[in-house]
């Protein structure tokens, strides 16, 4: 994604395990959010932050599919 649309951006990582990552990410008008492969059931509560603040968000996530 970074070769394809680059773009000022900020990597938020961690060890395996560390799967709540989302709450790291402080972000607000005119930013945009991507999240690749963490659960979004272990972010929701961080997710739903940032929709409320209107932040776009892709999220690309098969850990829960349903």
């Amino acid at each position: 994604l970074r070769r394809a649309e680059p773009r000022n951006s900020e990597l938020v990582t961690g060890v395996k395990r560390d799967i709540s990552l989302l709450q790291r990410v402080d972000a607000g008008p005119g930013d945009r959010v991507t999240v690749l492969d963490i659960s979004m059931d272990k972010n929701q509560s961080a997710l739903k932050d940032l929709l409320a603040r209107d932040v776009p968000v892709f999220y690309a996530d098969h850990h829960f599919p349903g």
